[in-house]
């Protein structure tokens, strides 16, 4: 009789041990999905070919920040990386997602990366400007999206964000002129997107750059 308790008792261990390790292994599993680094699913341009008919298309300048997606919820970059901005820096965003660019100014890419990038950097992030260029979830084209963040905005202000402005390209002299400006200033380029066009994750024909030396994108 002894020896068949021990034996049950065995057995109830053995399968006791299976199902707590089963146990482990799934709550292991699912910790690390959640932690599964997910990119921001934001439109990326291709390079202007110098041949494509851009008039009528908008024009904008080519910020040289970092690409900043707020999900409605969070800042995060093109990478997915979160930025741990202020509360008061996002205060009055839309529960919808927005794309758009932090910026501290020109030829200051390398002091706006170390700002973003740290987690205690509430001061500095004053110097910081979010251009909104696009409303991804918003239905309808280009411009409802951003007619959508331009009365958002102005019904919900934030001392922080501004929406970036857009001038309709007459020709391809008009584009030449605007670039020679910027570039002038010290500015990186220019960004076009077709009108009436719809955000589309990934890069598309719908968005192009355009800018006279090419670099490494950093964001």
């Amino acid at each position: 009789m002894k020896k068949q308790t021990i034996v049950l008792l065995s057995l109830f261990l053995t399968i006791c041990i299976f199902q707590l390790s089963t146990l482990a292994s799934k709550l292991s599993s699912s910790h690390k999905s959640s932690n599964i680094q997910r990119k921001a699913p934001v439109m990326l341009a291709h390079q202007w070919d110098k041949k494509s008919d851009i008039k009528g298309w908008w024009m904008s300048e080519k910020l040289d920040g970092a690409r900043g997606y707020w999900t409605g919820k969070e800042l995060i970059s093109r990478q997915g990386n979160i930025f741990h901005a202020p509360e008061w820096f996002t205060r009055n965003f839309p529960s919808t997602p927005l794309d758009g660019e932090l910026w501290i100014g020109k030829q200051h890419f390398s002091e706006l990366i170390s700002i973003v990038r740290r987690k205690n950097a509430d001061t500095e992030w004053k110097k910081v400007r979010y251009f909104v260029f696009d409303a991804p979830e918003i239905e309808g084209g280009f411009e409802k999206r951003l007619d959508f963040a331009r009365r958002w905005f102005l019904e919900h202000p934030n001392l922080f964000t501004e929406v970036l402005e857009q001038q309709i390209c007459s020709s391809k002299e008009h584009l030449q002129r605007k670039l020679l400006e910027i570039e002038s200033l010290e500015g990186e380029g220019l960004m076009l997107r077709r009108p009436g066009s719809p955000y589309t994750v990934g890069r598309t024909h719908d968005l192009l750059k355009v800018k006279t030396f090419e670099d490494a994108e950093a964001t």
